[in-house]
């Protein structure tokens, strides 16, 4: 059994691979034809206005927070739970870092905590919709009301999330990574960035590529942070099918939903929630080490999604919130374990998954 079996987008290899032939006879590589169509593409699917194609995820939140124009030390709150590149691309821009703990059962930002930490040098919040879980902007922004303060929405995990749980994306600027375990994920690295202010579009297409619009003339002091149009091409058919694959996510994970939840000792982030699409499956149980030792031993794989929290890493120990107590997130990477779950599971191995979690879980 794998974490992840890529199996499942074996049926559209020959179609990519047709439309890969075209790239290489147009010699269209970078920023090409095919870029364009799946910005397009994206941005409906968003239902947003304009999407930009980028080199990243991470390349994605670092140019959404240079185009606002922030200065040097302006304070951004991200959640103490998240994959390291959300807080990393706040260092990249010269940025201040705040860290807010996160809720317990959600395991997203702690509006409560959220609203306590906000000062005036505040300028950004990046919610995170982690796992595939959608954050309450609703909420964040009635908090920020009156305050001249940004959301960047981090839907790396999250993609499509509008097409169910009647979700919006409501942030200014709302960012997607699109690496090759994602959701929507190309064969390499990219990513995209969606927004409906013209302006941020506009200064974000300067950005990825050395400040230019036209060549050889640069009107800013840009990047190169461009998306290939290789994986623009695996993407634009990837595409097609992201509806199909998340319903069969949701499913699995209603499976799981079901067969966990007479479990004392487990708990479920966001049981049958409608607001999630299931990147990954999480569970939080104070066994977690023992458990995957047993799963180990009976060749089932998991992953710890995430094993420290930001202010653990070495990388930070120069910075004010190293070491810092952040409660809730620092008790959650103890406890959680992602299980296999990806779209085209089979049956078999998802009861073998059932059967050997409830045994484990028996026998204590």
């Amino acid at each position: 059994m794998q974490f992840i079996d890529f199996n499942y987008q074996k049926n559209i290899q020959k179609k990519i691979f047709s439309e890969l032939k075209s790239n290489f006879k147009k010699n269209d590589f970078i920023l090409g034809e095919k870029v364009k169509i799946f910005e397009k593409n994206f941005a409906k699917f968003s239902e947003k206005k304009f999407a930009i194609g980028v080199s990243s995820g991470t390349d994605a939140l670092f140019l959404a927070l240079k185009s606002l124009s922030l200065k040097k030390n302006d304070e951004v709150i991200v959640p103490a739970h998240t994959f390291i590149a959300t807080a990393l691309s706040v260092i990249y821009a010269n940025l201040r870092i705040k860290l807010c703990d996160v809720d317990p059962v959600t395991f997203l930002l702690d509006e409560k905590k959220l609203k306590k930490i906000i000062t005036k040098k505040t300028k950004v919040i990046i919610p995170v919709h982690l796992y595939g879980y959608g954050s309450n902007i609703n909420k964040i922004k009635k908090i920020i009301e009156g305050k001249k303060i940004k959301i960047i929405e981090d839907a790396s995990q999250a993609h499509g999330l509008n097409h169910f749980c009647d979700y919006v994306f409501k942030g200014d600027i709302i960012i997607f990574s699109l690496y090759p375990a994602k959701n929507l994920g190309a064969n390499g690295d990219a990513g995209i960035i969606v927004t409906n202010q013209k302006k941020y579009y506009s200064k974000i297409l300067l950005l990825r590529n050395w400040g230019s619009i036209k060549k050889y003339q640069h009107n800013l002091v840009g990047y190169n942070m461009r998306m290939d149009t290789i994986q623009a091409t695996i993407l634009n058919e990837k595409l097609k099918y992201l509806i199909k694959w998340t319903n069969d996510r949701i499913k699995i994970a209603r499976k799981y939903n079901e067969a966990f939840k007479k479990i004392k000792n487990i708990e479920v982030q966001s049981l049958n929630s409608k607001n999630h699409v299931y990147h990954l499956f999480v569970i939080k149980t104070m066994f977690r080490d023992k458990l995957q030792k047993f799963l180990s031993d009976n060749n089932i794989p998991t992953i710890i999604h995430y094993p420290k929290a930001i202010h653990q890493h070495k990388a930070f120990t120069k910075y004010s919130f190293y070491n810092k107590k952040f409660v809730t997130s620092e008790f959650l990477v103890k406890k959680i374990i992602s299980l296999p779950l990806y779209p085209g599971m089979k049956l078999k191995h998802q009861n073998f998954v059932i059967k050997k979690v409830k045994q484990f879980f028996n026998s204590l």
